[in-house]
């Protein structure tokens, strides 16, 4: 018959990409662009004394960075300041996604737990985690550990009722299927359960940290002698506009990447449950 010849297949050739690829791209910078240039414009147009240019706030970032900057007989290392923060969330995050992915599984797959222990965290819930700054500030004084224990207490709710909320709806077609395929009793939960509310469980967990950082900044303002919130209050403190602007920029290009990295673990993680989309 002679040798097979291997016809390649159109549709998996590689082909570079097209326009509309690459402008959409470059399509979610252009509006950063836009607002550094009309930050510039306006800085130049008021004074750079009212308002620092892009360029003031680059300075002070650099040096923040290298040598940390004087401010009032402190001198704010970013690193440092940085490494606190990251280090606070770290802790909180952790103890927050166990207590809140445990206590969901818990309450959405348990009747009689949902019963026990659903009203207590509903009564906490209605609590905002700035009502706690005096109780915790009593019981573990002004430092890290309020910062983290107000943390553990906001992040908890959002990842808790996702995953309580995941559970209680996994479609009961899913159930009698497996029962009827034969899988064991005591492998429903880890079988079919759990895969089927991961998902919202994850979507949770999203959410929990978005909230956690956003505590974690608004707790070092006020309870904190460190991190990245210490770092706007010093310097709101010695009126150094360009490093409380410079602090922001961090913590919003943390908070960036701290999404991007979790949408590609989750993209990783839920691969393969095909078609699912998780906000």
């Amino acid at each position: 018959l002679g040798p097979s010849v291997q016809v390649p297949n159109p549709l998996s050739v590689s082909r570079p990409p097209s326009l509309a690829q690459r402008t959409a791209r470059i399509e979610p910078w252009i509006g950063v662009v836009v607002v550094l240039l009309a930050w510039e414009a306006v800085a130049r147009t008021l004074g750079s004394r009212d308002v620092p240019t892009v360029g003031d706030v680059a300075t002070a970032l650099g040096s923040l960075t290298t040598v940390g900057l004087e401010t009032g007989g402190d001198r704010l290392a970013l690193l440092n300041a940085a490494r606190l923060s990251l280090t606070n969330l770290a802790i909180a995050l952790g103890l927050a996604l166990v207590a809140g992915v445990g206590l969901g599984l818990l309450l959405g797959s348990s009747a009689s737990a949902d019963r026990l222990l659903g009203t207590p965290i509903t009564l906490a819930r209605s609590i905002p985690p700035s009502a706690l700054v005096p109780f915790f500030i009593v019981l573990l004084g002004i430092g890290d550990a309020t910062t983290v224990g107000l943390v553990v207490f906001a992040a908890f709710f959002p990842v808790f009722l996702s995953t309580y909320g995941a559970v209680r709806g996994v479609e009961p077609i899913y159930l009698h299927a497996a029962t009827v395929l034969g899988t064991p009793r005591r492998r429903m939960f880890a079988d079919v359960i759990l895969p089927a509310a991961m998902p919202g469980v994850l979507t949770g967990v999203r959410v929990g940290w978005q909230v956690a950082w956003a505590v974690l900044i608004m707790a070092e303002l006020i309870v904190s002698r460190g991190g990245l919130g210490s770092v706007l209050l010093k310097g709101g403190a010695a009126r150094r506009e360009e490093i409380v602007i410079a602090g922001m920029v961090v913590i919003a290009v943390l908070g960036l990447a701290f999404d991007v990295g979790f949408r590609l673990l989750r993209d990783r993680l839920l691969r393969w449950q095909a078609g699912v989309v998780v906000a």
